[in-house]
């Protein structure tokens, strides 16, 4: 590992005779682990499904810089996470398309966990060991395909909006837009032409609203003068006029419209003994029982008046 040759030996100023030759050796491993290269990417996004196949390329070169094979075999890989787990299993099998050239599949899932992956990949040229450690930063997606229609409905948004004026920003005209859906112009638009298609002018003006409770004009003085409430005795000979049957269904069995239903349409005791039972105007419906008590010893009224 150069590294540690560089922080553990003495520097150029300690080059004494007694380190002159730890000083080279240390010189040489630094040389040696700059003949090895990779496209190992410092992150690495997941994929929004599914997986796919990154190619992880590792190239290696002789002391002069030309390619060159390894001694023997393929490259060493050693990959981990932070919690040192063992992650060579994403790896797939290496092959040799060119001279020095190395290459091996990574299988990226959607499934996998954003992380942090350490590389550790050795090989060995000329009896010299090179050597190659870095990260890959697995990220979540954060990017999906940006399509004609996605910019079609952004540009429709701008338009509804308006050009933010003197470098506004979109996002202050957004605070226009209703939070509920229902509430959105497109949906009030819809409502209103549906009002108009079926007869409603939805919303009214004033001069719209005035129409529709026939007024002419804006003066309320000068419409009310021609308009002459009902009088009482118009009132109660519209109530006293009225149709029994108009009301039976919801008058309650102590009300004018039962003592009317009893009189003048059917009412016995003997239907239903022990109540005074009054039909509805149809004569078979009941409208109402009512309970009575019955005493043989009283005497009758005969009379009144």
């Amino acid at each position: 590992d150069w590294s540690a040759d560089v922080s553990t030996k003495p520097t150029i100023g300690d080059a004494t005779a007694a380190n002159q030759g730890t000083i080279a050796s240390a010189i040489a491993n630094i040389q040696n682990n700059t003949f090895i290269g990779t496209n190992i990417p410092a992150a690495l996004e997941l994929p929004a499904s599914s997986s796919n196949i990154v190619h992880i390329r590792v190239i290696f070169n002789d002391e002069t810089g030309s390619p060159k094979n390894l001694d023997s075999g393929n490259p060493a890989i050693t990959l981990i996470n932070q919690a040192s787990v063992d992650l060579s299993g994403r790896l797939g099998s290496w092959t040799n398309p060119a001279t020095g050239e190395y290459v091996v599949p990574y299988t990226n899932t959607a499934t996998d966990s954003p992380d942090t992956l350490d590389w550790n990949v050795t090989g060995t040229v000329n009896s010299k060991l090179r050597r190659w450690v870095g990260s890959t930063q697995l990220t979540n997606v954060i990017a999906v395909d940006f399509t004609a229609t996605d910019r079609t409905n952004l540009g429709y948004l701008l338009t509804r909006l308006g050009t933010p004026a003197n470098g506004g920003t979109v996002a202050a005209k957004t605070d226009l837009i209703a939070t509920n859906a229902a509430d959105s112009p497109n949906a009030v638009t819809a409502q209103g032409n549906a009002a108009t298609a079926a007869g409603h002018n939805n919303p009214l003006d004033a001069a719209g609203t005035r129409g529709a409770v026939g007024l002419a004009t804006a003066n309320l003085d000068t419409q009310l003068v021609g308009i002459t409430p009902p009088t009482a005795i118009a009132i109660a000979d519209s109530i006293l006029g009225r149709d029994i049957a108009n009301t039976e269904i919801t008058a309650s069995a102590h009300s004018l419209v039962t003592l009317i239903l009893a009189g003048v349409v059917k009412a016995n005791t003997v239907d239903f003994p022990g109540y005074l039972t009054i039909y509805r105007t149809n004569g078979v419906t009941v409208h109402a029982k009512i309970p009575i008590a019955i005493d043989p010893a009283a005497e009758p009224i005969d009379g009144v008046g």
